[in-house]
Parts: C-alpha cells; sequence; structure tokens
C-alpha cells in the first residue's frame, strides 16, 4: 500500500537511544527509523520477447530489490528515482505469479537534519516494453532560438535514446511531432534517418520541428505541449512516449529576472518533501493542496530542499 512512510507511525522519542543503532534525534523530528520489508505477489499479461523495468521515484534509504528470489539491484541514497532491468529475472506469461521482495534500511542518526521518513515514500511502477525501446528519461527537448522566434516560427530540437536489448542488431528510425494540450497536431510527423543499432546498445536519434507562432508558457499563462516520439523497428512501431514541455525563455541581468522579456519578481518559498503530520510518503492530493495554497499566498517560484522532488510534485 504504496506511498509509505514507517517513522511516522511510530512512537516519537525524546531520549534519543531508541532501538539500539536505529536512533532518533531532534534533527529528525525525534521519529526512529529501522527496516522495512515489502512484498507484492503479481501476474504480467503474456509478451513475448519483452523487457520488462521497474521503476522507483525514491525509497529511503538503502533498498534491496529481490524478484523471485534473485538480487536485482541496491540503491543507497534516499530521494533519487532509479530503476532495474529485471528481463531475466521475471515471468511475462499471463498465469505465473512472480513475487517482487523490497527491504528499505534507514538505520543512522546522522543521515539527515530535517525529517526524511523512511521506506517506500514515493510511487513505484512496471514499465512492460519492446527489447527496442526508449531509454529510462530518454527523450529531451529544447527551444534554443526562441526569443529571436518569438512570434513567428518556433523551433523544436528534440534529442531519443533508443536502446537494443536484442542479441542481434536492428535497424530503427524515430517519428516525432508536436501536439498541443488538447492533443491537436501542430507539426506533422518528422521522420529520423534509420540507424543499425547494436545488441545491449544504444543510439541518440535527432529530429527538428517547427511550430508556427506557439503559445508562450508564463507563471500566469501555463500553456503547455507535448512531443509525441514513435519508435520504428522493422516496420512496426515498437514505442511511443510522449514528453510534456513549454515555449518560454528566460534571463537573469542587471535589470533583475524576467521570463519571455517580462520583468517577474520572484516571491519564492522553501518546501521541504515531507507533508507534517502526513509525514514524508508523498501523497498526490497534499502536495496539490499545499502548493494552491502557496499560490494563494502570491508564491511564483519553489526551491525543493535539497534533493530530486516527487514526479508528482513537479506534474
Amino acid at each position: 500500500d504504496l506511498p509509505h512512510d514507517f517513522s511516522i507511525i511510530q512512537k516519537f522519542d525524546y531520549t534519543q537511544r531508541s532501538l539500539s543503532h536505529f536512533k532518533s534525534s531532534g534533527t529528525t523530528g525525534f521519529l526512529p527509523g529501522g527496516i522495512g520489508y515489502y512484498h507484492k505477489d503479481f501476474v504480467l499479461p503474456k509478451r513475448d520477447n519483452a523487457t520488462v523495468i521497474i521503476n522507483f521515484d525514491g525509497a529511503y534509504n538503502d533498498t534491496l530489490v529481490s524478484v523471485n528470489g534473485h538480487l536485482v539491484g541496491n540503491n543507497k541514497y534516499g530521494y533519487n528515482p532509479f530503476a532495474f532491468d529485471i528481463s531475466n529475472y521475471i515471468k511475462a506469461d499471463g498465469k505465473t505469479v512472480n513475487k517482487l521482495d523490497v527491504t528499505v534500511r534507514h538505520e543512522y542518526i546522522t543521515s539527515s537534519r530535517w525529517y526524511p521518513g523512511s521506506g517506500i515514500y514515493r510511487d513505484v511502477n512496471i514499465s512492460v516494453l519492446d527489447k527496442v525501446h526508449i531509454a529510462h528519461n530518454g527523450t529531451y527537448v529544447t527551444t534554443p532560438d526562441l526569443e529571436q522566434e518569438a512570434g513567428k516560427q518556433s523551433t523544436v530540437n528534440v534529442e531519443v535514446e533508443v536502446e537494443n536489448s536484442n542479441k542481434g542488431s536492428r535497424t530503427t528510425y524515430v517519428e516525432n511531432r508536436v501536439v498541443d494540450a488538447q492533443g491537436n497536431p501542430v507539426t506533422s510527423w518528422t521522420k529520423s534517418k534509420s540507424e543499425r543499432i547494436q545488441s545491449c546498445e544504444s543510439k541518440t536519434f535527432n529530429s527538428q520541428l517547427k511550430v508556427n507562432n506557439p503559445k508562450l508558457w508564463s507563471a500566469e499563462h501555463p500553456n503547455l505541449y507535448y512531443v509525441e516520439t514513435q519508435v520504428v523497428s522493422g516496420d512496426k512501431v515498437v514505442d511511443q512516449y510522449k514528453t510534456r514541455f513549454g515555449f518560454r525563455y528566460y534571463k537573469f541581468d542587471r535589470s533583475g529576472f524576467s521570463v519571455n522579456g517580462k520583468l517577474v519578481k520572484l516571491h519564492g518559498v522553501c518546501l521541504h518533501h515531507d507533508q507534517g503530520a502526513l509525514g514524508a510518503a508523498s501523497y498526490s492530493d497534499a502536495m496539490y493542496r499545499q502548493l494552491c495554497i502557496m499560490k494563494e499566498m502570491g508564491m511564483n517560484a519553489v526551491r525543493t530542499s535539497h534533493n530530486c522532488p516527487d514526479q508528482d510534485f513537479l506534474r
């Protein structure tokens, strides 16, 4: 039952000597750490020749992941997203029960000087992909000449990293187009040149698209677009992905900070990742409520503590 913080449900300890070395401290909210064990049984639909990736948005803090009795990975930092390829340890046949075990250790009093929480406090999901697929976080979208092109035809550069997990090489190309927030195309599909990707290697495909007079993003008018990406291998679309972005340019100079040529005063707040009495578990509704209250106060900028923020917080 995720997200989950196993420190927030424990008793406050002001002696700083609880649970042996699983100590608590005023710097971490007087709540002890410990070890959390998580288990899940699940069946994957039948899928031949698949790459299966398990994605963690964050777990605090030393995380061991096992699938069907095999240790597949270890992550030792409590805030970063991480992912493991579990294709060799899992059955995707529509009937076999797969067993996922996760151990999360939070054992040291000196791990933070703020309340960090403990356990799998962010989302987890599984991606079932073709052997030829877009790499994890493998798209990169920029609008490098927007200041000169604003109000005219604007350039969108798209880089897509594609991986090949097959035993042999594959000839592959990528198609991209831009759509608006409602899904209406604002460019046609642009096809990259074909590349041969060797086994267990990757290649980056570059595309350039032109959007006529895009709506600019600002804090008052947060206009968004998407790049839709298709990976084609063997005359078949084997992967699809959407990357959200906005058109905006900014400057810091002696006049101050400007967005799209307009001076903006930064009214900022510092927000750590926890939600007070709810603990560190990343409840989407709680984060949304928090940000709404901040905006009603006049906030237009956020400093997200010292670490990678939650993906739902960014969304």
